[in-house]
Parts: C-alpha cells; structure tokens; sequence
C-alpha cells in the first residue's frame, strides 16, 4: 500500500537501478502501455508485466522495463489543492540596485481523480494557473550616456489542463480518453548583466493533444490500440527590431536577435499486441504517423555588429554620452601627438582604439519551411523460457519514412540470458539499428542555395 514500497519492489524484481528519486524512479513505468504517469492504488492494478531484459526490438531505451496495466473505476477519491502566494514588499532591495519592482508569485494547483461510476469509471482532472514575475539577474551595463545597475523582471504565466477517462466497456474491454492544454508565456526573456531591456524576447508556447485508446486484457492477451492527435505551437518577437549591438564588457544594445515561429501537427495511431502460446510469449507491435511541420526562422535578420570595447563603440558613434568622454579625450590627445591611440586592457597590454567593429553577421534567405512526414514502425519479438534457468529473446523491427534513403531496413534483436548461480545471471546479446536522420529542418534551411544564407565578415 505504500508506493515508494511498491516501486523499489518491482524495481528489484525487474533488476532496476534506483536512482534514489522516486518521481525519476516512476517516470521510467509504463502505465496502461503508452502514458508515463502517476503510479496507480494497488486496487486499480490488473497485472504487472516486469521485462528484466535490456534489449527489445520495439525501439524503446535499454534497461529493464516496468508495465503496469490497470482496471477503470477501481480506485477512491482523492482530491487535493495547493495555493502559493509572494509578494516583493517582505524582501529586501538587491544591494546596489536602484529600484525594487513589484514580484508578484501566484499559483493554484487542483487534483481531482476517483471513480466516477465504481467499476465503469475512473477519471483524472488536474487543473492550474499560475502567474510569476521571476526576478531576472540584475542589469549592470555601462552604456555610453551612464552605469546601470537596476533590476530585471521576467514575467511568466502558464495554464494547464489534463483529463483523463477510463472507461469498462466490458469485463475485459476499457475504452481510454485523455486530453491535455498547456500555454506558457514570457516576457523580456534574455534580459540581464550586460544586455539591456531592449534586447529581450517575448516567448508564446501553447500545445494541446487528444487521444483515444481502446485495451483488450485477456488471461493470455493484452491489445492496446489508440488514436492520438497533437499540436504545438512557439513564437519568439523580440521587443524592438533593429540592429544588435554587443560591446565586450560593457552592454548588449539593439533590435532582438530571435525570432521564430514553430507549429507542428502530429496524427498518430498505434496498436500493440502481447500474447502467450505454446511456453512463448509474443509480443507485435505497428505504428503510423503523419507530421506537418510549418516553421518561420528569422535569426538575425537585421544583422549584428561587435565591438571589442567600450572605446571602439565610442570611437564608431562620434563619442556621443558621457562614459565616452575618457575615450574622445584618449583620442584626440593621440591623433594630435601623430600617434596611434591605445588603451591598457585587464592585463596591462596596450590596444589600439579602431571605432570599427571586430564583426558583423546577418542572416539572409528564405526563412519560411514546410516539412511533411509519414512513417511507419513495427516490431515483432518472441521469448521462451527454458526452466528457471534460461531465457531466449529474438526480434526484428522495421522502421521508415517518406524521407528514407533505403527502404530495406530490417533491425534483427537476439538475447541469451542464463542463471550462473542463484545471485548471478549472465546476459548476451546484440542489435543492428538502422535509423534514419531525423533533423531534415537543419538539413534542408542550410543547403546553402534556396533556403538561408548566413554572411560574417
């Protein structure tokens, strides 16, 4: 009944490390064959099945693998909500800065999950808000026209939905449906230390994602079968436009560098049998995706100068402010004696005042991309025990998309595991992977003709 109890016993059963965590320990679980999630009451569980063998031929990371399967409407209630509330007036001004702004924390968390109808429904409801004005590191640039040492503040808020329903359609039948909405933004992102307000990124996240699931569970058969679509999206606008600016040491100045724009829509649907016949145990698998990809990257689209110093940009911009006084002053005493201007950097060594840039970089080109993908995976793998002593695993899995070079791409998986001694087991075993190359956004924007360019000089 208790589940930190529960998890390091299975997790010995299987021949699991524990990390120590335990939320890092039941992330690794498997729950109702697809989701990650949280570890269910005892009652809701119909079967554990412990895989202790480290190579599979369905793809998934090696090591052991825990998979609990579950009964809807067979757990009780619970029901919790957490409040959390800061406010800036009990802290203290950060030393030196000149102004404390108003931080404001607040966040609500609500759980509700138990059975709906006891033995036809179970659901899961977890809602929250929250609202944080994060304290950024504190700004502390020297800009021509004065120092400043102020504070930064990076407002975020994020909202979250989750909803989960189990469903007994019969006895051995449990029909699953599961939506999830989560949206996050930031403001003045990047901003802090030398780099002024006017160089921060406001960032848009929001995603959502449906999903249908039907599990037959027999004495010698689990289906699982699901349907799921997702879409994310994530824009970056930065706050002013304009050329960027960096002087060593001194401030970061200018238009944002990033900006983006990212949607991506996934159709998903997935069907995973495991059965037992004749001393074997069987496990199949079939897999089929559809993704569209729309993405808009205008990195650096207005260009970005450096500059080696605060002297350098004093120099460029006709030692316009007053931090610029000491440079006009060291020039012109210079120019005047026929010398080159210099100044001692940290280590005592002299360098020459240029008032021209060390570099500058812009990015060029077609920034819009549209990518559309469909693949597909399958897997087949079959074990056999021979006594308590001996364990055989072969496999095969067969994975490709519209992008593939080579179609013929079968990853063959065999596995011998033999008890040496009561505490010893020896396991061996090997896999040929064939994988395709999955950054076709990279590959495509940098073929270096029709997409995007990038000049430095």
């Amino acid at each position: 009944t208790d589940e930190e109890d529960l998890v390091e016993y299975l997790m010995l059963l299987a021949g699991a490390d524990s990390s120590g965590n335990f939320e890092e320990d039941i992330a690794g679980f498997i729950i109702d064959g697809f989701d990650q999630g949280r570890l269910p009451d005892p009652e809701e569980i119909a079967q554990i099945i412990i895989d202790p063998v480290s190579l599979r031929a369905d793809g998934s990371g090696d090591g052991p693998r825990i998979e609990i399967i579950t009964r809807p409407g067979s757990g009780r209630w619970r029901r919790s909500v957490d409040f959390n509330f800061a406010d800036e007036s009990l802290d203290a001004t950060t030393p030196g800065e000149r102004t404390k702004p108003a931080r404001q924390t607040r966040d609500l968390d609500v759980d509700l999950r138990g059975p709906l109808i006891p033995g036809v429904v179970d659901i899961d409801l977890e809602a929250s808000t929250s609202s944080r004005e994060r304290a950024a590191n504190s700004l502390f640039a020297i800009t021509p026209t004065g120092n400043v040492f102020d504070a930064a503040v990076r407002p975020e808020t994020e909202h979250e939905l989750e909803l989960d329903a189990d469903i007994a359609l019969s006895t051995n039948r449990t029909l699953g449906l599961d939506f999830d909405y989560e949206t996050q933004q930031t403001q003045n992102d990047g901003v802090g230390g030398f780099t002024l307000p006017e160089r921060g990124t406001n960032e848009d996240d929001y995603d959502w994602a449906f999903q249908v699931s039907e599990r037959r569970l027999g004495t010698a058969l689990v289906n699982d079968l699901r349907f799921r679509v997702e879409r994310e999206s994530s824009r970056d606008v930065p706050v002013t436009h304009g050329v960027a600016i960096d002087v060593a040491g001194a401030f970061n100045s200018g238009g944002g560098t990033r900006s983006s724009l990212d949607e991506q829509t996934r159709f998903q649907i997935e069907d995973r049998l495991r059965w037992q016949r004749l001393g074997w145990s069987f496990e199949a698998g079939l897999e089929g995706w559809y993704d569209n990809s729309h993405n808009v990257s205008e990195s650096n689209y207005n260009g970005h100068f450096d500059f080696a110093s605060l002297h350098d940009y004093c120099r460029a911009s006709d030692f316009v402010g007053v931090n610029c006084q000491p440079s006009r002053q060291i020039v012109e005493s210079a120019l005047a004696g026929g010398v080159t201007p210099t100044y001692l950097d940290a280590r005592g060594d002299p360098v020459e005042i240029t008032g021209i840039p060390g570099t500058y970089r812009v990015t060029s080109g077609n920034a819009t991309l549209d990518i559309d993908e469909v693949g597909v995976e399958s897997f087949f793998q079959a074990d056999r025990g021979f006594g308590e002593d001996a364990s055989l695993r072969l496999g095969v899995r067969y994975e490709a998309t519209n992008h593939s070079l080579s179609f013929w791409r079968l990853s063959p998986t065999a596995n011998v595991q033999y008890r040496l001694f009561p505490d010893t087991i020896i396991s061996a075993g090997g896999r040929v992977s064939a994988r395709d190359f999955r950054s076709y956004a990279t590959l495509i924007r940098n073929d270096g003709m029709s997409h995007q360019k990038q000049l430095s000089i």
